[in-house]
């Protein structure tokens, strides 16, 4: 499973958690002999949209297989605002932190920061104060 299926960018451009993986059967006649199945990731509101209003009411739909995906690695992710247009490169970016503390100390903010910091110490030092 490729670890950009576990989110989805909402509209404020900040990143969500699919909770479950559905697996929703598509069939082509209503004799129901040739059909394709499709995998979606979806969170708890797309959840109950597909087995509340889609599935039920299109007799060629059949939902397949309902998972619950473990986001424990990746809840950390939740919420954070995205910076460019590239989405998944920038969500892997991001996974390849590993935590938010690693996440926020790769910030430029947060290294601009300590850049003035350490200046501000240099400059006291040069000054022997």
């Amino acid at each position: 499973m490729d670890i950009l299926n576990n989110f989805y960018v909402d509209g404020d451009n900040r990143i969500r958690l699919n909770t479950r993986v559905i697996v929703v059967r598509d069939y082509k006649t209503t004799e129901k002999t040739d059909y394709d199945d499709t995998t979606y990731y979806v969170n708890d509101e797309s959840y109950k949209e597909w087995t509340e209003q889609l599935i039920p009411k299109h007799q060629l739909n059949e939902l397949i297989s309902d998972e619950l995906l473990d986001t424990s690695e990746n809840a950390w992710m939740d919420g954070i605002q995205l910076r460019t247009d590239n989405h998944a490169k920038e969500i892997a970016q991001i996974a390849a932190y590993g935590s938010m503390d690693a996440y926020n100390a790769s910030l430029d903010e947060t290294r601009d920061e300590y850049l003035l910091d350490l200046d501000c110490r240099i400059s006291a030092v040069e000054l022997g104060i």
